[in-house]
């Protein structure tokens, strides 16, 4: 058989659930096998089928967590809205966003191994709707929910830096104090450069199922993108101290072309955005604008992008007294995202987020990135377009008020 018909007879096994009850017999009789070697202590045995049967289990819940991924994907629309203009694109847009909010008051996107996000996307959410005081009151549940989790990605994660991120801005713009004991548990992913990392320790590893020895330092080594997060927020709730060791640390990364490296995300341009949020203008400000493509997008991975176009307008819109060239640019990137908007709302997810392998410093020396929710040096999608959505919301409220 042609290796495409052996791929879609695959597919149709999976969607027939025919492997799903193949493995959970599997499962069950490697996990019976493992307790009986136990129990007459062969020890080789033992550990070989309780290996396997882990192993079984893992693919299990891939096949749980993609299943979930599959059917918020049906429920998402692809028809461009004809005719669109920034009025109506902003009401569809905080129409679904408020429709894809769970029955707890959470939000979902991404998904890896770890299962979907929910608490930083919650964060995230309530950081970009709640800069708009007509939104508090619809937020307060939400950011209610949140304040009894923690800095996470979800429940099943250890707390980490970038949720820790927006949790703190999403209590600042909604009003709410943020205590000392927040700002505390935020400066233990600070490092003496004034840098960021995602995680400061190797509980980290209990969530990969390895050893705790492994070698995870590009998970704990500071990076510009988590930095670039943290000093805007810093700035946002003048938090001195973190901002200008933040700022400092972001101004040494700056290439010669004006841009800062990213870690996690798939375009440099999420970082230098960022950064210019804090207020590192001048070269970082270059490559943005140079960045843009004459029809007004900018992109990832040479593909236009709603998301990083999204992002660079934010920065852009917040430069004081903007010259004309740069209102030109935050123009025509408004014009082409507000023709690109899905009838139902939303925009199209796009694979942005990356995960190197907890090894890897640096990403550019991972030379094949897998599209996939599942493993490491994969990049990965915004599946429930909730991430996106929530952004584009933001700048283009902004821009109206920018504009008016």
């Amino acid at each position: 058989l042609e290796s495409e018909t052996i791929s879609n007879n695959i597919k149709v096994l999976y969607v027939d659930g025919v492997i799903e009850r193949g493995l959970n017999c599997a499962f069950l009789f490697s996990k019976e096998s493992a307790e009986d070697f136990s129990r007459l202590n062969m020890r080789y045995s033992h550990a070989f089928s309780k290996e396997l049967y882990q192993q079984i289990g893992r693919i299990l819940v891939e096949i749980r967590f993609l299943k979930q991924k599959a059917i918020v994907k049906s429920e998402l629309s692809n028809r461009k809205i004809t005719n669109n203009t920034i009025s109506l694109s902003i009401s569809k847009s905080l129409a679904f966003i408020k429709n894809r909010r769970n029955d707890n008051n959470s939000w979902t996107d991404f998904m890896t191994l770890a299962g979907p996000g929910t608490n930083w996307i919650t964060a995230f959410v309530i950081s970009m709707l709640g800069e708009f005081p007509e939104n508090r009151e619809y937020l307060k549940e939400s950011l209610d929910w949140l304040e009894k989790q923690e800095g996470n990605y979800n429940d099943g994660v250890v707390v980490d830096a970038d949720s820790t991120n927006f949790l703190i801005k999403a209590k600042s713009v909604m009003e709410n104090e943020v205590h000392k004991a927040d700002i505390e548990k935020w400066e233990q992913f600070v490092h003496p450069s004034g840098g960021f990392s995602t995680y400061r320790d190797n509980s980290i590893t209990r969530v990969l199922h390895i050893s705790p020895d492994s070698n995870i330092i590009g998970w704990t080594a500071e990076h510009y993108c988590v930095t670039a997060v943290a000093c805007w927020i810093a700035k946002s709730i003048k938090c001195g101290s973190i901002y200008e060791k933040a700022l400092s640390y972001l101004r040494d990364g700056i290439r010669s072309d004006g841009s800062i490296p990213s870690y996690w995300w798939t375009e440099d341009l999420y970082t230098t955005a960022f950064a210019v949020m804090c207020g590192l203008y001048g070269k970082p400000v270059e490559y943005i604008l140079k960045r843009q493509v004459s029809k007004g997008y900018w992109t990832n991975m040479d593909k236009p992008s709603v998301f990083y176009t999204s992002l660079c307008i934010k920065a852009l819109e917040l430069i004081p007294n903007a010259d004309s060239n740069i209102r030109s640019c935050i123009e025509r990137g408004v014009d082409w995202i507000v023709s690109q908007q899905n009838d139902d709302g939303s925009w199209d997810s796009e694979e942005i987020l990356r995960i190197p392998a907890p090894d890897i410093l640096d990403p550019q020396s991972v030379n094949n990135w897998k599209r996939s929710s599942f493993g490491v040096n994969i990049i990965t999608d915004d599946y429930g377009r909730v991430f996106t959505t929530a952004l584009t919301y933001n700048i283009l409220l902004s821009y109206n008020r920018y504009v008016a």
